[in-house]
Order: C-alpha cells, then structure tokens, then sequence
C-alpha cells in the first residue's frame, strides 16, 4: 500500500478592501437584527444573496456588450475574408474555405478564452 501525503495549501489573507466590506456588512445587518429581532438567519443570508445578484447586474450589462462586440468582430473578419476571396476570382475551393472556417474558430476560441479569465 503507497502512502500519498495530502497537503492543504494554506489560504491567503483577505485584502484590506474585503475586511473592510465584511466589517461594515456585518454592522449593518447587526442594526436590522436589533431593530428586527425576530429576522432568522436563512432570511439574512438570503438578504446578502439577493444584494450581491443585484452588484453584479452591471457586470453582466457589461459582459453581454463584450459578446456583441466580438460577434460584431468575427462577423466583420468573416465579411472581410470573403470581400478579400471574392476580389481574388471568387475562388472558393476548399483550401480558401477552410483558411476562412480556421480563422473564425481561432477567433470564437480567443473570444471564449477570454470570457472565461474575465469571469474568474
């Protein structure tokens, strides 16, 4: 039987900025509770739930315009590699459409790797 060490990796402080929330977050609910006293804790962690979807509602505005901005972007590349194919002969072989399908799939990979870090 092998032996597999399991280490946990010790976990980083909080930033100054996220004390700072905590702390005032929590005085803030402790004020509700004493002028509320019969408020439970599912309902307080509901509260914080609810108001942390309503933070985030303009970083979804936000993300939603950079998706149209790199459909916009990968519609013009593509209209544009077309325009550029049509102006060499119209030559669609099989080679030029597959430089076209590789270039917009190099372009939707870029666009989804960097939706993926934005969202980290």
């Amino acid at each position: 039987m092998s032996y597999v060490p399991i280490v946990v990796p010790p976990q980083a402080e909080p930033s100054r900025q996220t004390r700072e929330l905590a702390d005032l977050l929590g005085r803030v609910v402790q004020e509700y509770e004493k002028a509320h006293p019969t408020v439970t804790g599912p309902e307080v962690s509901e509260a914080l739930q609810l108001a942390k979807r309503a933070s985030t509602k303009a970083a979804g505005n936000e993300l939603m315009a950079i998706k149209l901005a790199l459909v916009g972007g990968l519609t013009l590349m593509g209209g544009l590699g077309v325009l550029y194919f049509m102006q060499r002969g119209g030559d669609f072989s099989i080679a030029n459409t597959q430089v076209m399908v590789a270039v917009v799939a190099l372009g939707l990979a870029g666009a989804f790797v960097a939706m993926l870090k934005r969202r980290e």
